[in-house]
């Protein structure tokens, strides 16, 4: 999941400069959440 906003900036190119931190937002948290639940269940 970490992985995702690394995909998106080498798949749209120069569009990655606006979307990657906006992705990385969404998707950190949603990644440490995912990492906390899977240690604690």
């Amino acid at each position: 999941m970490l992985l995702s906003p690394v995909r998106t900036k080498w798949v749209t190119g120069d569009r990655c400069f606006h979307s990657l931190p906006e992705n990385t937002l969404i998707n950190l948290p949603r990644a440490v959440g995912l990492l906390h639940r899977s240690y604690f269940t």
